[in-house]
């Protein structure tokens, strides 16, 4: 058993002894659906983990807008892009025709 006395090193060591069998060590992006057993936890320990299962919903809705944004925002830069792009296209056509005229005419 850890005490107080034990140095800082000590006790996260010890926490971390089959920290794999965690539950919230389960809950990653693919997953965010998990949610922690409480059982018959405390108080305050129902809360932090009440608190807790509401955090993977809080970060699902942010991923979500945030994919919603990134294709919205690709979406709205496409049209401005074609649009330049079709300018600098018909500008490099007439350029290179107005040379060729020029050459063709002899002219320099």
């Amino acid at each position: 058993m850890l005490t107080a006395r034990d140095s800082i090193d000590d006790r996260v060591t010890g926490l971390d002894a089959g920290a794999d069998d965690y539950q919230a060590r389960r809950i990653s992006d693919s997953s965010l659906d998990t949610r922690l057993d409480v059982g018959n936890a405390a108080e305050e320990l129902k809360l932090l983990a009440a608190s807790f299962n509401e955090l993977p919903s809080r970060l699902d809705r942010s991923f979500e807008a945030m994919r919603r944004f990134v294709a919205d925002a690709s979406h709205e830069l496409r049209t401005p892009l074609s649009v330049i792009r079709g300018r600098r296209t018909s500008r490099s056509r007439r350029n290179a025709a107005r040379e060729i005229s020029r050459i063709a005419l002899g002219g320099a």
